[in-house]
């Protein structure tokens, strides 16, 4: 009844309570302020890191490059006028999956070299300025 998800009376024990799975902010057992932390710290498990780049980014894979923004894959290219059509495209939404392995990826490789790539004429929904990773070394 805290969070406003389950229907009930004030001060009364909620479902979860009753089958000791709640520690008891419901009905007073438990303070507000301890409700609070433990929810923020079961959240703070699920904080997505912050994009690592000022835009769009290239992660290439064989002779392929994956377009990349904000944590979300727009498309594979194989050449110019591809990264252009992955840019333009609608934005797909965000993925937990696709995160979890670009997060994977990007932490096993270790340092990146970033350097921008110019693609020519800017793309509508872009500055066609795209950032290339290659690893260092």
């Amino acid at each position: 009844m805290i969070l406003g998800l389950e229907k009930g009376q004030a001060g009364k024990p909620c479902f979860a309570r009753q089958l000791k799975r709640c520690r008891g902010a419901c009905c007073g057992e438990e303070t507000i302020v301890q409700h609070n932390l433990r929810l923020m710290d079961a959240l703070g498990r699920l904080r997505v890191k912050t994009w690592p780049f000022d835009g769009p980014a290239l992660l290439q894979e064989g002779d392929a490059w994956h377009v990349i923004d904000a944590w979300c894959h727009l498309g594979t290219a194989r050449n110019d006028d591809d990264i252009k059509a992955c840019l333009e495209n609608s934005r797909p939404g965000f993925d937990r999956d696709t995160y979890r392995i670009l997060v994977k990826h990007l932490e096993k490789c270790g340092p990146w070299a970033k350097r921008k790539i110019h693609l020519g004429k800017p793309c509508a929904s872009s500055t066609g300025q795209v950032k290339l990773m290659t690893r260092n070394g």
